[in-house]
């Protein structure tokens, strides 16, 4: 028997990137797994590709800042399965910016995605997860929390955001049988980081303990974990995932 057998875990921002990875993990697993993505066709395509490997599948297409599309997400899962178990609130967005330079929309759109994006999916699972007395909510944070990551100042603040209301919700959740934990990922080598941050690379691992780039493997095993009933007893957490940059 594997760990996710008989469950169902919804992931955001599933189609490519870290979010697939979460989604692939999970999978492989034993999970149903939920490819949720603004992009219709790569999460159809996505989900596929997971599908082939013997897994259960279902992709949605989810805009986490509207109420609708969250709420046809639930719909469609809840018509498709019996129970909501895990949730994995990937979805996010991240530029770089001169603090200066940042309009009042850039730093609004940072926090709809981030921020109200989580809080809505998150307010939109929990009652199935309240009916059934378990849940397992993850949300993703950032690395640049604790280190103050210069021309990130709306990442970062919206990622702290990510971190105060995981704490906020394990504690009103707790009794019903629903743990609410976070990760910290520091920089993972993703296509998007080779292709935008390959510079920083050499310079991150001069900050960590253990002196190479991080991978995506390197995270998916930290949710997969959080997710899984071996994390039964620890709620309100977040774990930096970042080969020892920071220690919190």
């Amino acid at each position: 028997m594997q760990r996710f057998d008989n469950r169902v875990a919804i992931v955001t921002g599933a189609a490519q990137g870290l979010g697939r990875a979460y989604a692939e993990r999970l999978a492989s697993e034993g999970a149903a797994v939920v490819v949720a993505d603004i992009d219709a066709d790569l999460a159809e395509r996505t989900a596929a590709e997971i599908s082939a490997t013997g897994a259960e599948t279902l992709a949605v297409t989810l805009d986490v800042t509207e109420e609708d599309s969250v709420a046809g997400l639930v719909a469609q899962v809840s018509r498709r399965f019996s129970t909501i178990d895990v949730l994995v609130n990937n979805a996010g967005v991240y530029w770089h910016r001169d603090f200066a330079e940042i309009e009042l929309e850039e730093w609004r759109q940072m926090f709809a995605v981030n921020v109200e994006g989580t809080f809505l999916v998150t307010q939109a699972v929990v009652a199935p997860m309240r009916e059934a007395g378990y849940g397992r909510i993850v949300n993703i944070s950032s690395g640049v929390v604790w280190i103050g990551a210069p021309i990130q100042a709306h990442n970062t603040a919206s990622k702290a955001a990510v971190i105060g209301f995981t704490r906020s919700l394990a504690n009103e959740l707790g009794e019903e049988g629903i743990t609410v934990n976070a990760i910290s990922p520091g920089l993972v080598l993703t296509e998007r980081v080779e292709r935008e941050l390959a510079h920083a690379k050499q310079d991150v691992i001069k900050l960590q303990a253990l002196k190479r780039n991080l991978l995506v493997e390197d995270v998916v095993g930290a949710v997969a974990f959080l997710a899984s009933d071996e994390a039964s007893m620890i709620t309100g957490q977040n774990l930096n995932v970042d080969g020892g940059q920071s220690m919190e």
